[in-house]
């Protein structure tokens, strides 16, 4: 039951990001730095005033380079991971140029090393580095939860392991759909 309940976590854990990475920044006390932002990178990506400024701001905030030194902003493999999936899905929905992304990341990088060098994600194009990248991202949440799922099978109690089984491949779809 408690590996049930990590399994359960940990695909929670994927969907609360997506979640925070695509909440609104209305309210963000940042949201006038964020804009700025986005509006320099837009004259140097030569992308048109105003266009993709939702995606960009969201994406600033979820980088992190405003951040609150009182909390330090803490990118990992996992969640950098995670953002480039968010970061694609919004590519594709709304056909966002790659040398824009490119160009926040490497701007955001850029101002977050300058105190933390540790805590920076690097952009990887999925578009021109992965043949076929929402494959590649269903196997990375499948993988993310991968053994804990193994051992909650391997379980004595089969009813309830096929249970959690198949209560994991329900939100895996729909995560992934």
């Amino acid at each position: 039951m408690i590996k049930s309940m990590i399994i359960t976590y940990k695909m929670q854990s994927i969907w609360k990001l997506y979640e925070e990475f695509d909440k609104s920044v209305d309210k963000d006390d940042n949201k006038g730095a964020y804009n700025s932002f986005c509006d320099m990178v837009r004259g140097q990506a030569k992308v048109k005033e105003g266009m993709y400024n939702d995606f960009c701001t969201k994406l600033v905030r979820n980088l992190g380079p405003f951040a609150d030194n009182s909390k330090p902003y803490r990118a990992n493999p996992e969640r950098c991971q995670i953002l480039y999936h968010w970061v694609y899905y919004m590519t594709m929905k709304y056909d966002i140029p790659d040398n824009f992304i490119k160009k926040i990341f490497d701007d955001s990088n850029k101002t977050i090393s300058v105190w933390n060098e540790k805590h920076v994600c690097p952009y990887y194009s999925y578009k021109e580095k992965i043949k076929e990248p929402p494959n590649i991202m269903k196997i990375f949440n499948f993988q993310f939860v991968m053994s804990d799922l193994v051992s909650i099978l391997r379980q004595d109690n089969h009813k309830i392991a096929v249970l959690v089984g198949i209560s994991f491949l329900n939100v895996l779809t729909y995560i992934n759909v």
